[in-house]
């Protein structure tokens, strides 16, 4: 199944063009807020009919080579994605992110999907709260997008309480006395810096916060997270899945007693795609694969970069 691929830098191009054009390797662009969280728009070459795109949001200065096992789980499955990561600035300046979740609500548009899957990891849950207030700001604009979007899936998402421990440990991920010790010294200075803007970037956080709390999106989700994880702890976790059900939204839940932080689909792939398989053939998203080979635990492979290894005292 072949593939082509759009570096969005800028939103420079037509609507009505995307959906009529398959060769994406000089399209127009949309300019990214940091210069390592551009967004990359990925079309299955195919019959040229309308395909559901997977809007995927990377942990904390994930590549796209750590993305790509995710990606192209959905491309065999005939899904277009548009992907970008989250950036420690998007998280210390909230503004950015909401412009930048801005951004990636107008490339959604402009791709004319005809159904959108969310899919955020980690701290990707913090610019899917911002993208949720830039939606609620204005309604009209992406009243058609709320429409689209039929199932979103978030991995492993903190509360805005744990970005120091999320930060400090994308920092020094290492398992080693001199990492565990710098790891500390981040999160200590980023617990004080956050208290000490609580009337400022925290307004923005909490903000974030009751967005994703209250999520205006109706579509059904699937959260993956572990028991033991300490950057996005499990009764934060269970906190708002109670508050969704409690509101209507449908649910579902995979949980491990013992797993590391985002890497889940990784040391788990068995259950972690073949729960996923499962929650968007009940939406509709996908057809049900004759040849089920590819399904689960292939989307890894040795030569591929994992996710870090995240260690917390």
């Amino acid at each position: 199944m072949g593939l082509q691929y759009l570096n969005l830098t800028r939103l420079g191009v037509s609507a009505a063009l995307l959906p009529r054009l398959r060769a994406f390797s000089s399209l127009a662009t949309v300019k990214p807020v940091l210069s390592y969280a551009g967004m990359r728009l990925h079309r299955v070459d195919g019959d040229g009919s309308e395909r559901p795109l997977a809007v995927v949001c990377g942990w904390l200065s994930s590549t796209e080579r750590q993305l790509k096992p995710y990606l192209r789980w959905y491309h065999e499955r005939g899904i277009d994605t548009l992907s970008f990561s989250v950036g420690p600035g998007h998280v210390l300046q909230p503004d950015t992110a909401l412009e930048h979740m801005r951004r990636v609500l107008d490339a959604t548009l402009e791709a004319k999907a005809p159904q959108v899957v969310m899919h955020f990891f980690s701290v990707g849950g913090f610019l899917c709260g911002q993208g949720l207030r830039v939606v609620a700001r204005n309604r009209e604009k992406y009243f058609p997008l709320e429409e689209k979007i039929i199932a979103q899936i978030y991995d492993s998402p903190p509360d805005f309480r744990g970005i120091p421990a999320g930060i400090s440990s994308h920092m020094y991920p290492e398992n080693t006395l001199a990492s565990n010790t710098l790891r500390n010294v981040v999160k200590s200075g980023l617990n004080g810096f956050l208290s000490a803007t609580k009337n400022g970037i925290g307004v923005e956080h909490r903000a974030s916060s009751k967005a994703f709390h209250d999520n205006l999106i109706k579509a059904p989700a699937l959260w993956f997270y572990s028991q033991s994880d300490p950057i996005a702890a499990a009764e934060d976790c269970e906190t708002v899945i109670q508050k969704w059900r409690k509101n209507g939204k449908v649910v579902e839940e995979c949980v491990w007693d013992v797993s590391p932080h985002i890497q889940h689909g990784r040391l788990d792939p068995t259950r972690y795609f073949s729960t996923l398989e499962q929650f968007l053939l009940d939406q509709d998203v996908i057809l049900k694969q004759k040849d089920k080979e590819h399904v689960v635990g292939s989307q890894f492979n040795k030569n591929e970069e994992e996710p870090p290894r995240i260690y917390v005292e």
